[in-house]
């Protein structure tokens, strides 16, 4: 094989999702010429990769040291929770006032529940389905500025937030609360409809045990 037979960005994906699914645990050292050698390609792609995934909060690199799986602290993790609740807030308040309509929000809803469905379970599809949602969500306000910030803070690789393991139980009532948020939407109340998706989202909080 030659370098033109993978991309930086196909080589990127397949690292990501090693990355999300555990596969590479956190503090794990990756190294350049072993995965050079197991995709057939120069380290320079593998480079450009850590640099994607470095950008994303999934990778350390420390010079003369190596590329490193970044683990995210508890206080790292409540402060992009708390800043994500209310993008999110704001988000929905200004989709009613603009009087948006959900579709896309119902698309990427349909596509969660054919995911709950299927065997074997795919975490990591459902995980990025599942953030999809949420980014969807920020999109419709029509705000560039709310959607560029949203970006910036690097929920697509975000372990503790989309990523984290949910139990049958877990995923079934994600997907009742966010067919709850479309409801909302639809009946224009933004103070109804803000405070829903605080409390929906606190529960993440509750959930990885991080601590107000």
């Amino acid at each position: 094989m030659s370098d033109a037979t993978i991309s930086v960005e196909q080589l990127y994906t397949e690292l990501r999702q090693r990355i999300l699914s555990g596969e590479y645990p956190c503090g794990m050292k990756l190294s350049e010429n072993k995965l050079a050698k197991e995709f057939y390609v120069s380290r320079m792609p593998v480079r450009e990769s850590f640099k994607h995934l470095e950008q994303d909060g999934l990778l350390t690199i420390l010079p003369k040291s190596g590329s490193y799986v970044r683990s995210q602290s508890l206080s790292e993790a409540k402060e992009g929770l708390e800043v994500r609740t209310f993008l999110e807030a704001l988000a929905i308040r200004l989709v009613i006032e603009r009087g948006e309509e959900p579709v896309v929000l119902e698309e990427c809803l349909t596509l969660m529940a054919g995911l709950l469905e299927a065997e074997p379970f795919d975490a990591l599809a459902f995980g990025e389905m599942h953030f999809r949602f949420h980014r969807s969500l920020v999109q419709l306000a029509g705000n560039d500025l709310l959607t560029e910030t949203y970006d910036k803070m690097r929920f697509r690789s975000s372990r503790q937030v989309f990523f984290s393991p949910m139990t049958p139980g877990e995923q079934k009532i994600t997907h009742r609360e966010h067919e709850k948020i479309i409801t909302l939407i639809r009946e224009k109340n933004p103070v109804k409809a803000e405070q829903f998706i605080i409390t929906h989202l606190w529960k993440r909080k509750r959930k990885n045990l991080i601590n107000l």
